[in-house]
């Protein structure tokens, strides 16, 4: 199965460019790299094509059902004691899954919280 991909691009002759990646099926499937829907694609220096660590978290915090804040953390339980000292009734509320560093800052600023 192949996780965040829409499309698949299929192609009869692997390039240097284009990943080789099998299905469960056991088909192999080439990818062109900038035609993956994230930008989180980087390449080491033996040429290795690897994905960016997914470890940041965006979430709400909450006071009842009313959003009284947002953003981006690598800890969400030290980020909602942080909050707490502000609403010590709130709760935090994780907001879809982890995302890379850049991610969690375009959701944030997407969202207002930036």
């Amino acid at each position: 199965m192949l996780p965040y991909y829409h499309s698949i691009n299929w192609v009869k002759e692997p390039k240097a460019d284009r990943p080789e990646v099998t299905t469960d099926s056991g088909l192999f499937v080439f990818i062109p790299i900038d035609t993956l829907p994230f930008s989180s694609i980087i390449r080491t220096e033996g040429g290795d094509i690897m994905a960016e660590k997914r470890d940041w978290y965006t979430y709400y915090f909450k006071v009842g059902n009313k959003i009284v804040h947002g953003g981006r953390t690598q800890d969400l339980n030290g980020r909602e004691e942080d909050h707490r000292q502000k609403w010590p009734k709130g709760h935090i509320f994780q907001v879809g899954e982890c995302k890379t560093e850049d991610g969690a800052i375009r959701w944030e600023r997407r969202h207002g919280f930036s």
